[in-house]
């Protein structure tokens, strides 16, 4: 008696080599973070479920419908049926990966009648693959679509089977299909909504070895479902081939047995290895984005357990992600960023990343090396909620005191939900994207002007290093902080300075410079305190060499020293002058023709303030006019200006005080002659 004999991948297909169908298209750009644990829940047979875990909580359930499929087995490697090796997958699986098996029932489609040669059912039951939160292009991997039966001694008898997928429904609707790199005898067709294979005719039970009766693999591979969805439904269909009629094996096509797993892409950072040190921060792609766009990141490096750390990003230590990292999604947030310097210590800092694409409300935090320790802490995080559609949110610090200067990082993360917190900077969660900007913290420096009285008028130009930033400022005038860095990596200083901060201390001249239009005489004093209110320097003068210290990281952290406010204080002069006109020997008749020599003094009396440039003048009666030119000594101090003495015969004495401090004195000897004209007085 002749027996059918069924090959359905009962056991284990045999490996062999990975075939390339030609035909078959994939899409460069899809990559693989997570696949399932070797895990499940569930049950197994008709109209039952099965729901398999990611190393992150997100989770897919695999639900079947109908008479004629069911589950077989929730946890069996990929070993278990169709031959199939790691290459025939994008990304590259390791053939111990877990899967959902399934098996049809082929008696459930029949040949029309004994002639017919080929058979097609398109709905013999559902398979519907479903997650507990939006995923973005999850893929699904397949492995051994196809089987075949013959009569044993009936050498011209062959009828073989395959499972056809197509896309009933998905929630988003919308849902399509693309074929990825490795497939073996797959295809995708009607725009992406059906799943068949190429090569139909006799199709075997293995994706690597043709083994006769078969004339043509097995289908295995990979197909991405695009878009953001949260699950997909499939008609699960039958449809066969044979070559003649045989009774033993009837008008029904044989069962088919077929695996299916499913993995899903993620999103790395790409600040330096030392910030992801246990666990890299990573995103299940789902929709929620900062910016405009998310790529997926990890080709072929699956993130399972352990987790991948550091980032397969990470730049160097001390690297400039924003150019040289995972820059092309890095667009929540422009560059360079806005300035952060040591002057905003106990301050407000804030950032504004964009948003798009979330459907549910969500959290954004971010975090910030205030102390460049090369680690996100906890306290350097904060954390906002989100609304389902939010396109902005603004995340603000207080700089802490733990500050210091230097290149340094920040890192943003967006989900769905409330998987984050501020002790979340790295580790994985089921939603959104990570990003990671290079920032530098700079030393600042500031001049305040204050005037006594408030009202004077006196107005001076307020520099830094040489640059005034303030030009005729009066009472409360200031230069406002005022960056000095060595470089234009993160925005361009105030200041560029040559020293590195990080290795080198940066000294700077701070100083005042009167306005041409100011005349008034002003005492100007200083006091340069740093951000600790520590006294930096005190005098008297209009500039002052301050040096800002080397940085120190951690929890040593020295901003506040690399912060110094400088007060110039100008009060306007007080001085006592005083002036008396003496004659040696004293007259009280003059005599026309005759001559005398007077005396004028001016002083400053003791204790007053400087009167430097104080001017004299005195202008003789008519008639006395300069016999000789007049002469100028000083006492206490006191100094004339350079001046020649007068005219002889002019009336004119004029001088300005050099130098006039309290206590000093000019004496201006003023030898006259009296005209003998008496029409001249």
């Amino acid at each position: 008696m002749a027996l059918a004999t069924q090959l359905s991948r009962l056991a284990h297909g045999a490996a062999g080599l990975a075939l390339l169908v030609a035909s078959a298209t994939w899409s460069p750009s899809a990559n693989a973070a997570q696949p399932h644990n070797a895990t499940a829940t569930g049950g197994t047979g008709f109209n039952s479920n099965s729901t398999k875990p990611f190393p992150s909580t997100l989770t897919t359930t695999y639900t079947v419908t109908g008479a004629n499929l069911q589950i077989v087995a929730n946890n069996a490697p990929l070993t278990t049926l169709g031959g199939a090796t790691s290459a025939m997958f994008t990304p590259t699986l390791p053939t111990t990966t877990t899967s959902i098996q399934l098996q049809t029932v082929g008696a459930s489609c029949q040949f029309a009648n004994g002639a017919a040669t080929t058979a097609a059912c398109p709905n013999i039951g559902t398979l519907t693959v479903s997650f507990n939160r939006p995923v973005t292009n999850p893929i699904l991997h397949f492995v051994g679509l196809g089987s075949v039966q013959t009569v044993v001694g009936d050498t011209v008898t062959i009828t073989a089977s395959r499972p056809v997928h197509t896309i009933a429904s998905s929630v988003p609707a919308g849902a399509t299909m693309t074929l990825l790199g490795g497939a073996v005898n797959l295809q995708t067709l009607s725009a992406g909504t059906s799943l068949d294979l190429v090569n139909t005719t006799y199709n075997g039970t293995s994706c690597s070895t043709i083994t006769a009766p078969a004339t043509q693999l097995a289908g295995c591979g990979s197909v991405r479902i695009n878009g953001t969805v949260t699950s997909v439904t499939f008609n699960v269909g039958m449809s066969g081939r044979r070559t003649n009629f045989n009774p033993t094996i009837g008008t029904g096509l044989g069962d088919d047995g077929y695996l299916i797993t499913t993995t899903v892409d993620e999103d790395f950072g790409d600040a330096p290895a030392s910030y992801d040190l246990v666990e890299a921060a990573s995103h299940i792609l789902d929709g929620i984005r900062l910016g405009a766009s998310v790529d997926a990141d990890n080709t072929n490096v699956l993130n399972t357990t352990p987790a991948v750390t550091p980032s397969p990003n990470a730049v160097a230590a001390g690297g400039d992600n924003n150019a040289g990292g995972d820059g092309a999604d890095e667009d929540g947030l422009t560059t360079p960023l806005t300035t952060l310097h040591t002057g905003l210590i106990g301050q407000a800092y804030t950032l504004s990343p964009s948003l798009s694409g979330s459907t549910a409300a969500g959290t954004v935090c971010g975090w910030i090396d205030f102390n460049r320790n090369n680690v996100f802490e906890t306290a350097e995080g904060v954390c906002n909620a989100v609304a389902s559609g939010a396109t902005t949110t603004t995340l603000s610090w207080t700089v802490p005191i733990a500050t210091t200067a230097g290149r340094s990082y920040v890192r943003l993360r967006a989900t769905q939900g409330t998987q984050l917190t501020t002790a979340t900077p790295t580790g994985r969660v089921d939603s959104g994207e990570v990003e990671d900007y290079m920032i530098e913290i700079k030393p600042a420096v500031r001049v305040i002007k204050l005037l006594n009285p408030t009202g004077a008028t006196g107005r001076f130009d307020l520099g830094i290093g040489g640059t005034a930033f303030a030009l005729a400022a009066g009472h409360n005038g200031t230069t406002n902080f005022r960056t000095l860095y060595h470089n234009s990596a993160s925005g361009a200083p105030d200041l560029t300075v040559a020293q590195n901060i990080t290795n080198t201390a940066i000294t700077t001249t701070v100083s005042e410079v009167p306005t041409p239009a100011t005349t008034a005489l002003y005492v100007s004093t200083y006091a340069c305190v740093n951000g600790s209110g520590a006294t930096v320097a005190t005098g008297t003068g209009t500039s002052v060499n301050i040096t800002l210290p080397i940085s120190v990281p951690g929890a040593a952290a020295n901003g506040r020293a690399q912060a110094v406010t400088c007060t110039f204080t100008n009060r306007v002069a007080s001085s006592a002058l005083s002036i008396i006109k003496t004659e040696s020997p004293v007259r009280t008749t003059y005599t026309p023709g005759g001559s005398t020599t007077y005396t004028i003094q001016a002083c400053n009396a003791a204790g007053a303030d400087p009167a430097n440039g104080a001017a004299i003048a005195d202008t003789l009666p008519p008639g006395a006019t300069l016999s000789a030119q007049w002469g100028c000594t000083g006492t206490g101090g006191a100094t004339c200006s350079a001046a020649n003495g007068g005219t002889i015969g002019n009336n004119l004495i004029s001088l300005t005080a050099a130098t006039l401090p309290a206590g000093g004195c000019l004496n201006i000897s003023v030898p006259t002659v009296f005209s003998s004209n008496p029409a001249d007085y």
